[in-house]
């Protein structure tokens, strides 16, 4: 996810000169502001300021490569004589800390920050379905709430009402909240199997004109697993695009090469979250069983050919045909730790009813019903992706006022009251295949009885969660339509 927060009391005046070398054929770019220029190479990354030393990736504190060494298990400074601001000049990242330990049982407020996020993510999705129609829709709840609740550690007055609402923290006090979302994300990044990988980044760029709260700074490094790093948005706007797009890139594998098209140059904090898993089935699917000319039959009753998966192995299930009227398969990755949900209508192609009942209640309901058996499990080999605005869905969802320019109070983030969210975006992309699923986040057809196993086809629109066992948080929401 992608926030993009302006301050509306702020103008400055910059410019872009694009040449090409009659040579080379390449192009550069010239920044300009007031009497400063920049020259900027699309090739190497490269800025130079004609008065200031050259900017490049090379400048940049790396980002560290274990997903779980952003924490740290210190508490935030709260000494007195702390300076009011951080700068990047004085204040270093920090090492590489460890998680403090955690037990297998989760805690109390753990689990309210866990149910929290899980409905979130029900509550959005049902929202961009009224905006998104039929649209195939593919979320993740985890990386929209961490990126939310990054914002929430900065707001105040109306703006912290709403989007306490909005997460549904208001039980909890804000100490409670930064402890447990920590301890989650411990518990979340650790031990998901050998052979799988989850990495979440929190990423927030921050205008080097602008005068940062320590306290902040301090709550978000320690809390919320932020990575920090001072740009300049109205100076170097084409570098700190290229920057940005080029980390969401190297953190997904490649999976979102390009989250970020232009900055607005009034952009005095922007925060990205990028969650990225691959998942390995602890029981493969046989390629040498898909069938490539496999029917699906879409929700608005056409068909479409898609290639079909086919495995025979252990697996959880249940069918509910009086009820919910909805059977539920779980696919469990190398490990066990992680699993593919997998919900369908047992009749026809439609899955409003079920969208209509989805929340955490149906999805307690339908999961303490599931049962081991080996079952013959056919499940289409699939890739989808999703490009979301939230400004109006999260607005519909009762987060205005941090919209507005007038009504967002964010000062706690800084010394100044006139910083407002102005964009926030979220691409996601899944990959699934025989072999497992790439993520950066069930409709049965037949259900008849063999001497050995019961026979479970995939072959219409489903609703599928990727989730976490140890702690329940749902990781990916989606929904399948049409293929």
């Amino acid at each position: 996810m992608c926030l993009y927060i302006v301050n509306c009391g702020f103008t400055n005046r910059f410019g872009v000169r694009k040449s090409n070398d009659p040579l080379s054929g390449r192009s550069t770019y010239q920044i300009y502001e007031d009497k400063l220029t920049y020259s900027f190479n699309p090739i190497n990354g490269r800025l130079i300021n004609s008065r200031h030393r050259s900017i490049s990736a090379d400048n940049i504190d790396p980002i560290p490569t274990s997903p779980t060494c952003h924490l740290s298990s210190q508490e935030p400074s709260t000494t007195t004589n702390s300076p009011s601001s951080w700068n990047s000049e004085t204040s270093k990242q920090p090492s590489p800390p460890k998680f403090p330990g955690t037990s297998d049982s989760l805690s109390k407020d753990m689990l309210n920050i866990v149910a929290s996020n899980n409905q979130f993510g029900f509550k959005l999705f049902k929202a961009l379905n009224k905006f998104h129609g039929n649209e195939n829709i593919l979320i993740s709840p985890l990386s929209l709430f961490s990126t939310l609740v990054t914002v929430y550690a900065g707001s105040s007055a109306s703006t912290e009402d709403e989007m306490i609402s909005l997460l549904q923290l208001r039980t909890m006090t804000e100490a409670q909240i930064q402890t447990a979302f920590r301890d989650v994300l411990h518990s979340l990044l650790n031990d998901v199997g050998k052979k799988n990988s989850l990495k979440l980044l929190n990423a927030i760029f921050i205008d080097k004109d602008y005068n940062v709260s320590t306290s902040y700074v301090d709550k978000v490094r320690t809390y919320y697993n932020a990575y920090l790093e001072k740009v300049g948005f109205s100076t170097e706007p084409t570098y700190v695009v290229k920057w940005a797009n080029e980390l969401v890139s190297w953190w997904t594998q490649g999976l979102i090469p390009n989250l970020l098209d232009s900055l607005d140059p009034l952009t005095r904090l922007l925060l990205i979250n990028v969650i990225y898993f691959k998942g390995v089935w602890s029981a493969p699917f046989n390629q040498a069983l898909t069938n490539e000319q496999a029917v699906f039959r879409n929700f608005d009753q056409t068909k479409s050919i898609i290639p079909m998966m086919r495995s025979i192995s252990s697996i959880n299930y249940h069918c509910d045909y009086v009820n919910v009227q909805a059977c539920v398969v779980e696919k469990l990755y190398s490990g066990g730790s992680i699993s593919f949900l997998v919900i369908t209508p047992t009749n026809g192609t439609d899955l409003k009813p079920l969208e209509a009942a989805l929340g955490s209640q149906l999805m307690y309901e339908l999961i303490s019903q599931l049962q081991e058996n080996t079952v013959e499990l056919g499940l289409p080999r699939f890739s989808l992706s999703g490009s979301y605005d939230l400004l109006k869905p999260l607005e519909y969802l009762g987060m205005k006022a941090a919209f507005s320019p007038k009504k967002a109070d964010l000062s706690k983030m800084g010394n100044s009251k006139e910083l407002f969210v102005k964009e926030a975006k979220h691409k996601t992309v899944l990959q699934v295949t025989e072999e497992g699923t790439l993520a950066a986040g069930a409709t049965v057809a037949e259900i008849g009885t063999r001497k050995r196993s019961p026979r479970i086809i995939i072959d219409r629109p489903f609703i599928f969660l990727i989730r976490d066992l140890k702690t329940d948080a749902i990781l990916f929401l989606g929904r399948v339509n049409s293929l």
